[in-house]
């Protein structure tokens, strides 16, 4: 005790009256050591600038950083996890930081989950792929490993989001490839308007599901978790203060979603894999006109008998409806019993607002 009243945590005015009273004493010096550690954790271990860098990269707020980087290796995830390499995706992280928020982001570094999860054989790079972060000793108590845990169990929740968003803008990207050469080769092909249609059901849902996660949960979350901090006092009301703010960052009943991803996943790679051969049907089509239209140019009217004109390939128009259909159905359930009575009821009124899928 004599150690801290020779540091002068404690005003020399107010000495006299705590020698007289030692219980005043004990709440006085445990205020001043408070507030010691607290101001020790804001300012020279930068306790906010760590927080942000959390937010920006474990939370996905960086918006242009994670842009670049999941287009820069969306395809490289899409292989077998075994197949990725760490070091490769942590030149793509440093290659997306075309502007480093600040010097803390060297502390987030590429964790690969492939020992940590059964049958990582048969996992794709998206479902292995996680973050770590270095933490100081002296933050260790704020952002313990258990809090890590949960700032990574949030990451994953949202990097999923986005692994079903990018291959959405994937599959849009092949269906313009596909218009633009039926464009050039004179043809139509009805359904791939019927698979545009679907697509954009479910872009619809992952949209708003993003934007109801960026505005009315992460944001508000961050707010709320600032103005607690203003108030903290107390290493403990740090503390409290962190883990109201994570245990905030997911609202209950998320995982009644994770059906829906499941699907559109499944649409998505259908439809990827009928808009390849189709893609490869048109260039047959097109290099047997170039026959064509060459012999004609030479003045050899007539066909070769063996070679036929190409059909047009027809895409998997059942197995899109069903999987349509099943889509509907569940987010049906899940908007009407999953979400109207609890923290979802937001998102719940955005993604029924105008009977969109009615």
């Amino acid at each position: 005790m004599n150690l801290y009243l020779n540091r002068s945590y404690i005003p020399p005015d107010e000495l006299s009256t705590l020698q007289s009273d030692p219980r005043s004493k004990l709440e006085a010096l445990s205020l001043h050591a408070n507030k010691f550690i607290v101001e020790s954790l804001l300012n020279q271990h930068e306790l906010f600038a760590n927080m942000y860098t959390l937010k920006q990269f474990f939370l996905m707020q960086k918006g242009d950083f994670w842009s670049i980087f999941i287009n820069s290796v969306g395809m490289s995830l899409n292989l077998p996890a075994s197949s990725l390499k760490k070091f490769e995706l942590e030149a793509s992280m440093v290659s997306a930081a075309v502007q480093r928020p600040n010097e803390l982001f060297d502390r987030v570094h590429v964790r690969l989950l492939s020992n940590d999860l059964p049958s990582s054989e048969s996992l794709k790079g998206w479902e292995v792929f996680s973050l770590d972060y270095a933490v100081d000793t002296a933050l260790s108590v704020v952002l313990s490993s258990n809090h890590l845990r949960k700032y990574q169990k949030v990451f994953a929740f949202l990097f999923f989001v986005h692994q079903i968003d990018w291959k959405l803008s994937q599959l849009w990207q092949k269906h313009i490839q596909l218009e633009h050469l039926l464009l050039k080769l004179s043809l139509v092909h009805g359904q791939l308007r019927y698979a545009s249609l679907v697509r954009q059901k479910m872009l619809h849902f992952v949209r708003n599901l993003q934007n109801y996660l960026q505005c009315e949960v992460l944001d508000s979350a961050w707010k709320v978790f600032m103005r607690n901090m203003s108030t903290a006092l107390k290493l403990t009301d740090v503390i409290s203060a962190h883990d109201l703010y994570l245990s905030s960052l997911l609202p209950k009943g998320l995982e009644k979603l994770i059906p829906l991803f499941t699907l559109v996943a499944k649409f998505c790679a259908m439809c990827y894999e009928d808009f390849k051969l189709l893609f490869e049907n048109l260039k047959d089509i097109k290099r047997v006109r170039t026959v064509a239209e060459s012999r004609v140019a030479r003045g050899e009217w007539g066909m070769d008998l063996n070679e036929d004109e190409v059909p047009l390939r027809q895409l998997q128009t059942q197995a899109m409806k069903l999987i349509c259909e099943n889509f509907e159905d569940v987010l049906s359930t899940t908007c009407s019993v999953h979400m109207d009575n609890s923290d979802l009821r937001s998102l719940s009124f955005r993604l029924r607002f105008n009977g969109y899928y009615s």
